[in-house]
């Protein structure tokens, strides 16, 4: 069965109202997290975003439930750095923005995210990264639109890739 109908199957695509981080509203909801419960389906996700990794990649980074278990599979898979994230720096402890690995100045840093609408959640962990490092590029499972972004930008899928039954449910 082709990785499109397992996620249907799993939930992922769900046809309802919704309001999207970006504040826009869409009638169908991309919830790649669902697929993240099973892990056959985690690891193929994580396999194929590998799979569009440049090859100079040598750290993955992520933020959030969308992007943590990606890299995480990922990186353990593919012998790579991982850096979490966090969108505003921690306000007690060491008070740091990062964990884990913390990118050096040579390290090509690519960041994953489960799904893009707007890019403004990857700018995010992107503006944090870039001052120290070199951000390679921004991956994603599903590309939710054709807006432009302002790094090299690597998906899996986009809504029109699913379908049920030979139509499409996007």
């Amino acid at each position: 069965m082709r990785l499109e109908e397992r996620l249907i199957q799993a939930g992922v695509v769900e046809r309802k109202p919704v309001v999207l981080a970006s504040g826009q509203q869409s009638d169908v909801y991309i919830d790649v997290k669902k697929a993240y419960g099973d892990p056959s389906l985690l690891r193929e996700l994580a396999d194929g975003m590998i799979e569009l990794l440049g090859k100079d990649v040598t750290c993955v980074a992520g933020s959030d439930y969308g992007g943590l278990p990606l890299i995480a599979v990922m990186s353990a898979r593919k012998n790579l750095k991982l850096t979490m994230v966090r969108k505003e720096q921690k306000g007690y402890g060491l008070r740091n923005q990062m964990e884990g690995y913390v990118p050096k100045e040579g390290d090509r840093v690519a960041v994953v995210d489960d799904v893009f609408t707007t890019g403004g959640s990857m700018l995010k962990i992107i503006n944090v990264l870039a001052s120290q490092t070199n951000v390679e590029g921004a991956y994603v499972v599903v590309k939710r639109t054709e807006d432009e972004f302002l790094y090299k930008l690597n998906w899996l899928f986009t809504p029109k890739d699913f379908r049920e039954n030979d139509r499409k449910i996007y």
